[in-house]
This record gives structure tokens, sequence and C-alpha cells, in this order.
């Protein structure tokens, strides 16, 4: 068995709101959601790394059910827990944005990447200052931008990029958002996620930015790498661009693994949305 990273689903916080953001699309609706246990998880780290390890993982992945640095204490414990391996943190930014400050603590717990996802280039604006920060502790910035019509069908992705690249990040992600095989309808706002979806994503603009981009390089010259799961990664002017056409990991053949998805119930799977079957320990 091998994969790209081991992704730590953060526990939320026990008192408040596990977001911040409320996402139309939100995936973790749609796959549902599962009793944290914090004991369990926090016994269970040693063996996350020993199958990690094994799995010849290359870097760890911090993300949430929710709003991860909404528990911002657990997070820092992680990354503490996991320094020995380049870590990142995936996050709407809207919480750190709010408390810049803590970028610095986040670095000083060994987190190498930020990663912030936006759904559209006006929130660029909004984390200005935000991506300074990030900067001057001289980590990683990485933007992931997801597809939606919220993002005009008439742009092509070198009217993206000069966009982006004007706030001199390290590196973009372009993200297709999609229905999972397997949704949980036990909730009214897993149905709506996937109406919302139906209605403002298309599958076609995806294509499209991709075919502009195509255009923009020469694949022998700026191929930087292929990661275990197939997706590229080429360099655009000095920026780490790559294209992924699936939001959650549901099957592998063991070789091709994106994730291994530690949850917060402290046990490791390999799906997130085949929750208890694809359960690892």
């Amino acid at each position: 068995m091998e994969a790209q990273n081991l992704t730590v689903s953060v526990p939320p916080p026990q008192k408040g709101p596990i977001c911040d953001k409320n996402c139309p699309y939100c995936i973790s609706a749609m796959t549902g959601y599962i009793q944290p246990d914090k004991s369990t998880l926090i016994r269970n780290i040693d063996k996350a790394k020993t199958l990690a390890r094994a799995a010849n993982v290359s870097n760890i992945m911090l993300t949430g059910k929710g709003e991860p640095l909404l528990n911002f204490e657990i997070v820092c414990y992680l990354i503490e827990r996991f320094r020995e391996y380049p870590t990142e943190i995936q996050t709407n930014g809207l919480w750190l944005s709010k408390h810049p400050d803590a970028v610095s603590t986040l670095k000083g717990a060994g987190l190498d990447t930020i990663g912030i996802s936006v759904d559209h280039l006006n929130q660029m604006d909004d984390f200005k200052s935000l991506i300074g920060m990030i900067q001057e502790c001289n980590m990683t910035c990485r933007i992931c931008l997801n597809l939606t019509d919220k993002i005009s069908t008439e742009l092509s992705f070198s009217s993206i990029f000069r966009t982006i690249k004007t706030f001199d990040i390290h590196q973009l992600l372009i993200r297709n958002i999609m229905i999972p095989q397997i949704v949980n309808y036990n909730t009214k706002r897993a149905a709506e996620a996937v109406k919302w979806i139906d209605d403002h994503v298309d599958p076609k603009i995806y294509k499209k930015l991709y075919i502009d981009f195509e255009a923009m390089i020469d694949r022998k010259r700026d191929l930087i790498r292929v990661l275990p799961h197939g997706a590229e990664v080429f360099n655009l002017q000095g920026i780490d661009v790559s294209f992924s056409d699936y939001c959650v990991q549901e099957s592998n053949n063991t070789k091709d693994i994106r994730s291994l998805i530690f949850l917060e119930d402290g046990h490791m799977y390999t799906s997130w949305d085949k929750v208890p079957a694809s359960r690892l320990f």
C-alpha cells in the first residue's frame, strides 16, 4: 500500500460552530459526520504514523469536517505530534485572517504550508494581509480555487492566473466541485448541497480551463512531478500549478492512494464516503 499523504481530520471544538463559512456545496454535509473521540485519536497517533511510514507518505495534511482552525489548540497539538513530516493545513482562511498572529504560532509548532480555499477571485483581496503574513513567516502559501458559477464562464485560465500571480503565492490548485459517489441523505443539508452543485457547477468549465492551461505550458519542459494518484504538477512562471477533478477520495487500487484518512474518531480509512467500510484500524 502506497499513499501520497496522511490526511488528519481535526476534531471540531466542543462548543460553538464547527465551521464559519457554510459553503453551499459542503462535501462534509454530503459524506456525513462521525462522532469525534479525542482520546482514541490521541491514543492512535503513533499507529497512524507507523502506517504512514509503511505507505511512504510524503506529507501530513490537516483538514476537518468543518473549519479545522476553529479548534486551534488541537491543531497545534497535532502539528507538534507530526512535525517530523512536512505538514500543511487546508483552511477557508476566515478565522486565520482575523487572527494573523496565529500564523507565526503555527510555524512555531512545525507547520510548513497553508492552503486557502477560495470560491471567487474577489476573495483574494480579503486575504491579501494573511497571504503577506504567510510570506513574512517564510511558509508556503497555496490557493485552492473551487470552480462554481461564482467564477465567470468567460474567464480564461490566463486571466485567472494573472490575478492570482499578483499575490505572489507559491502554489495554485484548480479544483472541480463534484458530488461524491455515496451521499448521506440523512440530513436536509446533504440534499441541498447535491442540488446546489447540480445547479451551479458545470464540469465543462473545468475542462475549458485545463485546455487553456495546456496552451500556456510545454508539458515536457514544465512538468515538475506526477503524484501517485495521477495528478500532474507543473511550473508556470515560477508557480506550482495543478488541477484536481475530484474533491474526495472514494476508491483506489492501494498503489494510487491520494490520502490515508485519519478521522476524528481515531480510526484510519481510505475513503471519505465509505465510512466505516474502508476502515484500516
